[in-house]
């Protein structure tokens, strides 16, 4: 067993696969010549029909593994939620647990993985929903309160679903101009948000709105064009703020950028018979992280943590406590932002504290996600895999995580409950 394992996982499995496939073309070319003598004084030339048969078998034969394996293009598979914990505990060394996203729809928080959609109620997971039997990876979820409808992507077929609360459609993600997706517009995703009337998105260098009329993606003009707002790289997101506001990224590779260094900065255009740049009122470098539209205002987290305001006549420094790490809107229509160290805020006069620090050390380096419903707020952190120096030599790296990988639902501002991973 132990050397048949090594043949299977290790770099012999080429020729084992080999070994097999020419066993089995000898099999078959035997039995066609056998078919063919043992009927022939029977059917005469008919019997060289025979072999016909073999070789449709021997295909759907050679062809049943890939249709087995074919991605899902349905609706997804549910898994009660006893079973999660189950499911994260058996993911390899090398995948290990960790989130996309967080949002309430109806009631019900729903969080997104890479084993699929756990749907939370009462502080219990109740269902997982699985969009493929394998790498059910799963981004979102982008909620749209104008039209009632939960948005994920399936990461494995690039593709969108909507969910009413009882059934889900699948889309086609939308092409861009250039007719299509390069490997890098695939690893960036799409990257929604909702303001007025109805969700919008970006993804590789377009953008598009759901228009619940027609029931399909409508595509919105953008300044994606070569020279629209002067030199640009990509267009990095939408803020639907009446008038379509543009996030536009000059730089195409910000993560190559440390805060020592120049770089220039993203800019936001709007369309007004021309693309005009929004006038940037601040004296700050940025590259925009996450984004969303509260009150008819949109904000900006920066990867430098800086909290800024922007309208369609100026992008403008928020006065906040400390430093950005996610934010989103509340039901209410709110700004909620969670600051590192400091903890969960909401802004509505004034910047008022909704919940303590969960990670109160903010050491290390994580992403984090966050959504409230009401007085419910979520809140997770995933640590990032980094460099091991201490194992790591030259080209052979290897990583490890300096932060947690945590999701915590608070009620009432208080009273923590840590629900995945347990």
């Amino acid at each position: 067993m132990q050397l048949m394992a090594v043949l299977l996982l290790g770099e012999e499995i080429a020729l084992v696969a080999l070994v097999v496939l020419l066993v089995v073309i000898v099999l078959a070319a035997w039995l066609c010549v056998w078919l063919v003598k043992r009927f022939r004084t029977q059917l005469g030339r008919r019997a060289y029909f025979l072999p016909l048969g073999v070789v449709i078998v021997l295909a759907g034969l050679c062809y049943l593994p890939f249709w087995l394996d074919r991605p899902n293009s349905g609706p997804p598979q549910v898994i009660p939620g006893t079973e999660v914990q189950q499911l994260i505990n058996h993911l390899p060394v090398d995948a290990e647990f960790g989130y996309a996203g967080l949002g309430f729809f109806k009631g019900k928080l729903y969080v997104a993985t890479n084993i699929g959609l756990a749907e939370v109620e009462n502080g219990t997971v109740v269902r997982l929903f699985q969009f493929q039997k394998e790498h059910s990876v799963v981004s979102g979820p982008w909620i749209d309160p104008a039209n009632q409808i939960l948005w994920v992507l399936d990461d494995e077929t690039f593709e969108l679903l909507s969910f009413d609360g009882s059934r889900w459609k699948r889309f086609p993600t939308p092409l861009p101009q250039k007719g299509y997706y390069s490997r890098g517009d695939v690893l960036e995703g799409v990257r929604p948000v909702s303001g007025q009337g109805s969700l919008a998105f970006t993804a590789g260098d377009g953008a598009w709105r759901w228009d619940a009329q027609e029931h399909t993606w409508a595509a919105l003009s953008s300044p994606s064009e070569e020279g629209a707002v002067g030199r640009y790289a990509a267009l990095a997101g939408i803020l639907p703020l009446g008038k379509n506001v543009f996030l536009v990224r000059h730089e195409r590779q910000p993560y190559m950028f440390t805060e020592q260094q120049n770089f220039q900065s993203d800019t936001a255009a709007i369309w007004n018979g021309s693309w005009i740049e929004i006038p940037n009122h601040t004296d700050l470098h940025f590259f925009a992280d996450e984004w969303t539209v509260a009150s008819g205002v949109g904000y900006i987290c920066t990867k430098k943590g800086e909290l800024l305001r922007i309208s369609v006549d100026e992008i403008s420094r928020v006065n906040a406590p400390g430093q950005c790490e996610t934010l989103t809107t509340t039901d209410a229509g709110s700004l909620l932002v969670s600051f590192q160290k400091l903890g969960i805020y909401e802004l509505t006069t004034k910047w008022e504290q909704r919940a303590a620090p969960l990670y109160p050390s903010g050491a290390g380096e994580y992403w984090t996600h966050l959504a409230s419903y009401g007085e419910e707020i979520a809140y997770a952190i995933e640590g990032k895999p980094v460099v091991d120096k201490e194992k790591s030599e030259g080209i052979h790296m290897t990583f490890t995580r300096n932060a947690p990988t945590h999701l915590w639902l608070i009620r009432d501002g208080q009273n923590a409950q840590l629900l995945l991973p347990r």
